[in-house]
């Protein structure tokens, strides 16, 4: 049963990463160059951000 109350925390913990790294990826897209290379290195830098944050506030709790 605790397992099924769980999915909503994780739902939400995704959501927020997704968003921050959309968030990273467009800040990173308006003011760098462009072209694949560029872009998957903005998409990288984006999933990075939003882990060490992940990482750093679930040490901090």
């Amino acid at each position: 049963m605790k397992e099924k109350r769980r999915w909503p925390a994780y739902l939400g913990a995704a959501a927020l990463a997704l968003i921050i790294a959309l968030l990273c990826i467009s800040f990173e897209a308006e003011n760098g160059g462009t072209g694949s290379a560029h872009l998957v290195q903005y998409i990288s830098d984006g999933f990075f951000l939003s882990a060490v944050l992940y990482l750093g506030f679930g040490i901090l709790t």
